[in-house]
């Protein structure tokens, strides 16, 4: 297992587990050697995840993934987050993914998971954290509005990496 805390210390730099004995679950970052437990959490992810791209994950520096699991032992939900950094800025916490096992929600989870990852965030220093939903994601914005997150006006643009500027003209990056 990776870097894990205990409620009372909040520090978060040691090995341990946070456990909620209220809810009865344990949340636990995961390292360098805890692939396996990845894997094992597959159901919980958009799709299933591939060996090598877990491992890549958990080997970067600045790439956080916390599994929750229930008293059994069995993954009930993920948070990701990727720390970014700018030249001119203070790095930040990007709220990669969440997800929390159809069964398990609306029990605290998701709310656990981010708090477990705003320690993280604290831990390293960062000035804030941040996501990105889909304004009619109900579900999602209400976690978020409820560990006190704001709403931020923005526009989210994505392209094709296999796009090539032409010669000044603009063209598509979906094609």
């Amino acid at each position: 297992m990776g870097r894990v805390w205990h409620v009372v210390d909040l520090a978060g730099r040691g090995s341990g587990v946070r456990q909620n004995p209220v809810m009865g679950y344990t949340i636990a970052a995961m390292g360098a050697g805890d692939h396996d437990r990845v894997l094992a959490a597959g159901a919980l992810f958009d799709n299933p995840p591939n060996r090598d791209l877990v491992s890549d994950f958990l080997r970067r520096p600045g790439h956080h993934l916390l599994l929750a699991f229930d008293p059994g032992g069995v993954p009930i939900g993920f948070v990701t987050g990727v720390e970014v950094a700018h030249p001119d800025k203070a790095t930040e916490l990007l709220v990669y993914e969440i997800a929390v096992a159809e069964s398990d929600r609306r029990r605290g989870v998701a709310t656990a998971l981010l708090g477990a990852l705003t320690e993280v965030a604290r831990a390293a220093a960062t000035r804030g954290v941040w996501v990105v939903t889909e304004p009619d994601n109900d579900a999602a914005c209400a976690t978020y509005r409820s560990i006190g997150a704001r709403p931020v006006p923005a526009v989210t643009f994505d392209w094709d990496v296999a796009w090539r500027p032409s010669s000044g003209a603009e063209g598509d990056p979906h094609r």
